[in-house]
């Protein structure tokens, strides 16, 4: 980690997501901004791995629960910080229709599809670029 001044929060030490995950490398981004607010995201599963935010007298805070490497993302809880994905929840039996077309989804969770299936959004690589300061 690295220091964001001298005293607490230390800011993620984006080194320590760079490493490859399959053929693709990771990276950590930190996003700024006016106002004092960081948000560090990093590429593998869209997760947050902090947010450190101002309170009311300035004082700033991590108020986000994620890890400090890349490797603790892959191998911690798979839903700390992990963007979703395309729906949020279980779906009975592995199936449903949309459009009175009838589709299976991978089963994850017993004979249910939990949050995007055994390869949801949580596991894989997104392709990112940090557009500005505060945007990816």
């Amino acid at each position: 980690m690295t220091s964001s001044g001298d005293t607490f929060p230390l800011i993620l030490d984006p080194r320590r997501f760079e490493q490859s995950v399959g053929e693709v490398g990771g990276k950590l981004y930190l996003l700024r901004n006016s106002s004092g607010m960081l948000v560090a995201v990093t590429d593998y599963g869209a997760k947050i791995e902090q947010i450190i935010v101002p309170d009311r007298d300035g004082n700033l805070d991590d108020v986000a629960l994620g890890y400090d490497s890349l490797d603790g993302a892959i191998n911690g809880a798979f839903a700390i910080g992990s963007f979703v994905g395309r729906y949020a929840g279980r779906i009975e039996n592995a199936r449903f229709s949309l459009s009175a077309k009838s589709y299976t989804s991978s089963a994850n969770n017993g004979l249910h599809c939990l949050h995007g299936g055994v390869r949801g959004t949580p596991y894989r690589m997104f392709d990112a670029t940090q557009t500005s300061d505060c945007s990816v």
